[in-house]
């Protein structure tokens, strides 16, 4: 009989000692440290951009959440991987109880290992990068997050794949056959690692598109390189004229495309637009060519 509880029975888990706290309330201080960073994390940021917007504001809570895990929590695994089994502090007895969905992080697998301290050395600084970028609203903000968000999720499809492969083709499953372990700790844990920074890697190359096309159009104050008219007012003026004079003839089609640019373009610098100012100038711009 193994001296632990981890599968495959065969594991070479070495000094394996059970946990002292009940798992409610490891959970519970786990729960407990994480809420009490992301509201300071949502206070510090409020304050210092009162201005940010919402979205921004939860990008941060996801980037400063991630980084204090993969920095701290991973940097554990990374520091104490060889005798975690017998830790009795918090990080060691929540790793303890986490591999039960995957036992790989109580031997030292050698791709756990190298992955998870790639993520401590170079991703979780990356994400703090990606906070302070997009609460200060610096250009590099989408370039960075697409590189950390393709890392997470090249990272956790390699973590499923190779874990799977072994379960399905070599007959060597690493989790509990109870259910929850598989399908709340192993599953549903490291999947929010792919839906988020999928759907934020999905929604930045809109926001590159539209600053590329807004820095093509905007021209100097007061001067249309297009067609040589005078385009007076404020930058957002200006956007509204050279859309409207560079595709006038784009049809319907094109006009509405373009209203959705300007739109949207407003609405990532943090300002409403006006969708009937665009129309009006639609048409004004319609009588001038004409």
């Amino acid at each position: 009989m193994p001296n632990h509880p981890y599968y495959p029975l065969d594991a070479n888990v070495v000094g394996y000692q059970p946990n002292q706290t009940p798992v409610l309330e490891l959970l519970i201080s786990a729960g407990g440290a994480c809420t009490v960073l992301l509201g300071v994390t949502f206070a510090l940021a409020s304050y210092v951009r009162p201005k940010l917007q919402l979205a921004d504001r939860i990008a941060i809570l996801w980037f400063v959440l991630s980084g204090s895990l993969h920095c701290f929590f991973e940097g554990y695994f990374m520091i104490h991987h060889d005798h975690m089994a017998s830790a009795q502090d918090l990080f060691g007895q929540l790793w303890k109880e986490y591999a039960l969905s995957d036992s790989r992080y109580m031997v030292s697998d050698t791709l756990v290992l190298c992955m998870e301290t790639m993520t401590v050395l170079l991703w979780g600084p990356l994400c703090f990068v990606v906070a302070y970028l997009t609460a200060t609203r610096h250009s590099l903000r989408h370039p960075i997050q697409v590189i950390v968000c393709m890392s997470h999720l090249y990272g956790d499809t390699l973590y499923y794949a190779t874990s799977l492969f072994d379960e399905y083709v070599h007959g060597r499953p690493y989790s509990r056959p109870e259910p929850y372990y598989f399908w709340l700790y192993y599953f549903l844990m490291n999947f929010i690692w792919i839906v988020v920074p999928a759907c934020m890697c999905s929604a930045a190359p809109t926001v590159v598109t539209v600053a590329l096309i807004r820095s093509r159009l905007f021209v100097p104050k007061h001067h249309d390189h297009f067609s040589g008219v005078q385009a007076a007012g404020t930058e957002e003026d200006q956007l509204v004229y050279h859309l409207r004079h560079r595709w006038g003839d784009s049809g319907a089609l094109g006009h509405k495309c373009f209203e959705w640019v300007y739109l949207y373009g407003r609405k990532i610098g943090g300002q409403k637009g006006d969708r009937n100012k665009f129309r009006d100038d639609r048409h004004q711009s319609t009588r001038i060519s004409t």
